[in-house]
């Protein structure tokens, strides 16, 4: 067996082989013998005819067919060791350019490659938000609107109604055939002068004060032009006329902010009681999306100063799971792909180039720069590890299988949950030894390790902080992939 080995830019290997004539003759006697298991030939049993007769049966190119087939099957992977190619994944046969000595050309994706930059020399000060006593405030004014009374009243709408209208919006000045309806007409209930309860105001902030002084069953047209810095780049700089109807309008009546409202939540004995449960709900979420932020930012940096090469057929697959995903959340919300996509206003075509590869390729980005920084940190499990894995993957095998169902999972499941959960856990305690780099702080195991610095029992048994893994179409990060999933 002859070999020649080109490396393309596209970083895939091109493999010639030249296969030798006695070894293809065999190759070719073992192909007839298996198509006469199947073929039925005049005066022989299944598999007993001889070689010419089956040739002549068959046809030549029927038997070369098959032994390639057979060859390949049985040699791929010697090719590739013989080669010290390191595939990403399946190759294909490119071409057969001779049978005469047989020659196949292999195209084979190679494995990613990942150079990481000066990771070392990034630096992004961790500062853990603080809750404030305003922020506990207003989710105890949420509760307060959330509790109160409504009163239909006959007169003109006034600062702290609730008023239930519809609204439409539609561009004054459209651009060639772009469509004018941006606020399709739904109806819509809004506390004038807004409060907790709706923060936003939305459409636009102070949108509600348009609201006052109109009574039940006014109509009212304005126009809004929105800002250039507008979150939706569609509205940016652009005038929009705006039509609502009162439909009806409420007073409200709130009820008194005490221990008898903190009692009617649930089980709070105190004011204090609730005030306390809800700033601890708040540091934990304000915690958690920082976090998630903190390590967005880190890895972006990270992933900005590496040299990181993949093969297509990776983003491929990579576009496959990410569609996957959007399928299952589409389903849960009883949609389906095409329906979403007709919502939207868009093909799918131009859907997947513009906003399924570039989350695929962050995704790719991100798993490999983590993976690699695993490496060169040289990080893996520790004992300690297991008990959180083993919760994770439990927990897991739970939501997968409901509770009152007989059946249990297989072997195979339990393993890939379990795959998954040490990846996870892996992962995170990665992203913890980056943030002690961006913050220049020793790692915790090092501490642990080293024998010259006293480290009291307390110090030793405290496990790292927990983070969050990075957000994901941006839902569902690379980070959440399982490590055997690394290459492809």
């Amino acid at each position: 067996m002859n070999i020649q080995t080109e490396i393309l830019p596209d970083h895939h290997a091109k493999l010639t082989v030249e296969v030798e004539p006695v070894e293809l003759e065999t190759y070719q006697k073992r192909a007839a013998r298996k198509i006469a298991q199947n073929t039925r030939i005049p005066g022989f049993r299944p598999g007993k005819a001889p070689y010419n007769m089956i040739l002549r049966a068959v046809g030549a190119q029927a038997v070369m067919e098959e032994a390639v087939e057979l060859w390949v099957d049985e040699n791929y992977s010697k090719v590739l060791d013989d080669t010290e190619v390191e595939a990403g994944a399946p190759g294909r046969i490119l071409e057969l350019p001779s049978f005469d000595p047989l020659t196949i050309v292999f195209l084979v994706p190679l494995e990613p490659t990942v150079k990481l930059g000066d990771y070392q020399a990034i630096r992004a000060e961790f500062n853990s938000p603080e809750t404030t006593n305003s922020e506990v405030d207003e989710v105890i004014q949420r509760i307060q609107f959330n509790m109160a009374t409504a009163e239909p009243v006959e007169r003109p709408a006034e600062n702290g109604d609730l008023v239930y209208y519809q609204i439409s919006g539609t561009l004054t000045n459209p651009i060639d055939e772009e469509e004018p309806e941006v606020y399709p007409q739904r109806n819509v209930q809004t506390i004038i002068g807004g409060s907790s309860m709706d923060p936003d105001d939305w459409p636009f902030e102070g949108f509600s004060s348009q609201l006052a002084g109109m009574s039940s069953g006014d109509e009212k047209t304005f126009t809004h032009t929105f800002p250039a810095e507008e979150e939706d780049d569609k509205l940016q700089g652009r005038e929009v006329q705006f039509t609502i109807k009162v439909e009806s309008i409420k007073s409200l009546t709130l009820p008194e902010v005490n221990d008898e409202l903190a009692q009617s939540m649930g089980d709070f004995d105190t004011l204090d009681a609730l005030k306390t449960d809800v700033r601890q709900r708040l540091e934990s979420t304000a915690r958690d999306q920082y976090e998630s932020d903190y390590f967005d930012g880190l890895l972006d940096r990270v992933v900005e100063e590496a040299e990181i090469h993949y093969p297509d057929e990776i983003l491929d697959e990579e576009v496959e799971h990410v569609l996957e995903h959007l399928q299952g959340d589409l389903a849960r919300q009883n949609m389906d792909l095409d329906t979403y996509l007709k919502l939207i206003n868009t093909e799918r075509e131009t859907f997947i180039e513009n906003e399924v590869k570039p989350a695929a390729r962050k995704r790719i980005e991100r798993s490999l720069v983590i993976s690699e920084l695993g490496r060169q940190e040289n990080i893996s499990l520790a004992e300690s590890d297991m008990d959180i894995v083993a919760g994770e993957a439990s927990y897991e095998l739970q939501r997968l299988i409901p509770a009152g169902k007989k059946n249990r999972p297989n072997q195979d499941i339990i393993q890939a949950v379990t795959m998954n959960a040490m990846s996870r856990v892996r992962n995170r305690r990665i992203l913890e030894r980056l943030k002690a780099i961006a913050n220049e702080e020793t790692p915790v195991e090092e501490i642990e390790n080293d024998e010259t610095q006293p480290v009291s029992k307390s110090e030793q048994s405290t496990e790292p902080e927990p983070v969050m893994e990075p957000k994901a179409l941006e839902k569902n990060e690379s980070a959440d992939r399982p490590e055997a999933d690394e290459k492809a």
